[in-house]
């Protein structure tokens, strides 16, 4: 008696993967998305203001804003420090004055007065070495474009797990 030759057959239905993108579509409506985006911003603020050095008045940590735009959320710092620490700066010495005050404590920040004591509170220099480019925003950028893909990755995933769990 011969064998017969059966081929091996996986048949997969195209009807509940239609119905599964349905519910995907569904899932992710401008609502919902703008919801996700949202969350994505903000978290990307708070994570931009950890990383932005504190010094005595943590000002430009603070200087971090979300703001709705027609294409989303855009996060900015409107402290003009924000860009010698992104850029970083040269050495550089006093463009007008014989030396460059350079404060050390706080009340020192706010201007010279007489009863600052010198070395203590502040210090005078010829030339400084400059600030070495931090780049904290350029760093960010790939991290919040994968913090919002991850967002929505987990918001699909949810919906289809729920989805499943109610069949």
């Amino acid at each position: 008696m011969a064998a017969t030759l059966r081929p091996w057959k996986i048949s997969i239905p195209s009807a509940p993967t239609i119905r599964m993108l349905k519910v995907i579509r569904e899932s992710l409506t401008p609502q919902k998305m703008a919801q996700i985006t949202s969350r994505a911003a903000h978290e990307t603020k708070r994570s931009l203001m950890k990383k932005t050095p504190v010094r005595f008045t943590g000002r430009t940590a603070k200087s971090w804003q979300v703001t709705k735009s027609p294409d989303g959320y855009t996060i900015e710092n409107t402290s003009e420090v924000m860009g010698f620490l992104e850029r970083g700066t040269k050495a550089h010495g006093p463009v007008r004055a014989r030396f460059l005050y350079i404060p050390l404590t706080y009340r020192a920040s706010k201007g010279w007065t007489r009863s600052l004591k010198f070395g203590k509170d502040y210090i005078l220099a010829k030339r400084v070495r400059g600030i070495k480019a931090m780049h904290i925003f350029r760093k960010e950028k790939p991290l919040a474009r994968d913090r919002l893909r991850r967002y929505i990755k987990n918001h699909v995933t949810r919906v289809l797990v729920k989805h499943h769990a109610n069949r």
